[in-house]
């Protein structure tokens, strides 16, 4: 499936999680995008992961134990992967590239595609 809709079918499902959830969710996520845009291999991703580490900034951050924030991040990792999952089943996808003025032309190397949810 296109990662443009994957992107957009997770956050659409975030946003229906629980608010303790979401908040938790995004925090370590967030974290992990900045440690992503300050690294410049996956080698020296690792290494600021481990120096600092999402999961215990969130845990002092939330006053929770470190196992209880990785449990809950697997739960709602697991609860989202889920959720796209079954929507993913329910997806059509319909060609309009015909149906478009002027798309029968030679020209013409656009697609439109219309997703219904």
């Amino acid at each position: 499936m296109n990662d443009r809709l994957m992107e957009l079918l997770l956050k659409s499902e975030v946003k229906k999680l629980p608010e303790n959830k979401k908040r938790l969710y995004q925090f370590i996520i967030d974290m992990e995008d900045r440690l992503v845009e300050k690294s410049n291999t996956s080698e020296e991703y690792l290494q600021l992961f481990t120096a600092y580490s999402p999961y215990e900034i969130a845990s002092r951050h939330f006053n929770m134990p470190f196992s209880m924030i990785a449990k809950l991040m697997n739960e709602i990792e697991e609860e989202l992967n889920e959720r796209i999952e079954e929507r993913c089943r329910k997806v059509r996808w319909f060609d309009y590239t015909n149906h478009l003025i002027g798309a029968s032309s030679e020209k013409s190397k656009e697609q439109l595609f219309l997703f219904m949810n």
